[in-house]
């Protein structure tokens, strides 16, 4: 409750302006003004609530000492009031810069999240490259090794000496005058093949 509001002056106004509008809310709502007017019912109680705001306000105002103490009171309670806003003020933009730093930091370990996927998947890309390069090395490899095979074992089973005679392998079929025994030697060794 403001008492200067109540009273109706100004919070800059002198003692006789506060005097003055104390004895006029009186006059008017005293308890025995009332009866004596013989008001009854909601204006009655109107008046009597105005008054006892008005008696709060003069005892809160009334006396330069007390005005002085009420004075300093609200001073006091405006600048803690200043001060409250002020440390509120503050811890909103605290938090307000702490929560751009999370999202600043939740977006950099977004970013390098996805960077390290994506180096992920290129070196998994370059490891099957690689993977698919040396398979194809190794069956070049194999080919070749399996062709130098078959030329081994075709000049080996060529140059058999088999007793006097040799053993010539053309189009698969053992020379004639080759007997029994050559050619069984001659087609385990084309096995191998």
């Amino acid at each position: 409750m403001d008492p200067y509001a109540t009273l109706g002056v100004p919070p800059h106004a002198d003692a006789r302006e506060i005097k003055k509008a104390w004895r006029k809310v009186a006059s008017r709502c005293h308890p025995d003004k009332v009866e004596a007017l013989g008001l009854v019912g909601a204006e009655a109680d109107r008046r009597g609530v105005r008054f006892r705001e008005a008696r709060e306000a003069w005892e809160l105002v009334g006396t330069s000492e007390k005005r002085a103490a009420y004075d300093r009171t609200v001073e006091v309670a405006r600048e803690e009031a200043q001060e409250a806003a002020r440390r509120r003020r503050e811890a909103r933009e605290t938090a307000k810069r702490q929560w751009e730093a999370l999202q600043a930091s939740r977006r950099a370990e977004e970013a390098d999240r996805l960077r390290m996927t994506a180096a992920v998947q290129a070196a998994a890309r370059e490891a099957q490259r690689h993977r698919l390069e040396l398979e194809g090395w190794m069956r070049r490899a194999d080919r070749r090794e399996r062709a130098a095979h078959r030329v081994e074992v075709i000049e080996r089973a060529r140059k058999v000496e088999v007793g006097r005679r040799w053993l010539t392998v053309g189009t698969g079929a053992v020379t004639r005058g080759v007997g029994r025994v050559r050619a069984t030697i001659a087609a385990m060794m084309l096995e191998d093949l």
